[in-house]
């Protein structure tokens, strides 16, 4: 799931407004963080926001093996643990990663980002319920 939410950022992000390029990393963030496997020797989750906010899911990018040792590792380890992208077929992963990234930290709605992931995947295709 990691590399498909790189692969998508990299084609999404040249005709992106800028305005909106922001909201597309948070979603991407908090999709990437709902599909990892297992929480055992998981960074917290400020940390991992910050690495693939700014390390991934960025309009300037730099290259993660040059970022900081604790980026390198976080990302290490979302590569590492996340699940098949196959996955998201199964009702009993997909319902827990919409209910996440319905939330801010705060654990407030975040009206943006849920549109934006209601535009990015069509429950058409899939056969979701949003609600």
């Amino acid at each position: 799931m990691y590399l498909s939410a790189c692969t998508f950022a990299d084609l999404k992000w040249p005709g992106a407004a800028a305005t909106t390029r922001p909201t597309n990393a948070e979603a991407l963030a908090k999709v990437t963080i709902a599909i990892i496997s297992g929480t055992r020797g998981q960074p917290d989750g400020t940390v991992l926001r910050h690495a693939l906010n700014r390390w991934v899911f960025s309009s300037k990018r730099p290259n993660s093996s040059e970022g900081p040792a604790e980026v390198r590792r976080v990302l290490q380890r979302v590569e590492k643990n996340t699940r098949n992208v196959s996955s998201l077929a199964h009702p009993q992963t997909l319902h827990p990663l919409l209910k996440a990234i319905r939330l801010k930290l705060d654990t407030k709605p975040d009206a943006a980002v849920w549109a934006t992931a209601k535009a990015t995947c069509s429950p058409r295709r899939s056969g979701t319920r949003w609600n």
